[in-house]
């Protein structure tokens, strides 16, 4: 498992490089990203093969 913190535009290409789909990705998202790769170093010739699983905005992680 792999957190990474970033801001916009950067988060938003990795997100588009990773997945192949665009995400709206507003300060504060939360992304989780499924790869099926074995190792990093396929993380490269993957590219586009991730799959988006949730981009929740801050609000949505809000206690109610």
């Amino acid at each position: 498992m792999l957190l990474i913190v970033g801001h916009n535009p950067g988060l938003a290409e990795l997100i588009t490089r990773l997945t192949g789909a665009a995400a709206s990705v507003p300060p504060a998202t939360l992304a989780r990203i499924e790869l099926d790769i074995e190792a990093w170093g396929e993380v490269r010739a993957a590219g586009g093969a991730g799959r988006l699983v949730f981009a929740l905005p801050p609000e949505a992680l809000e206690d109610n």
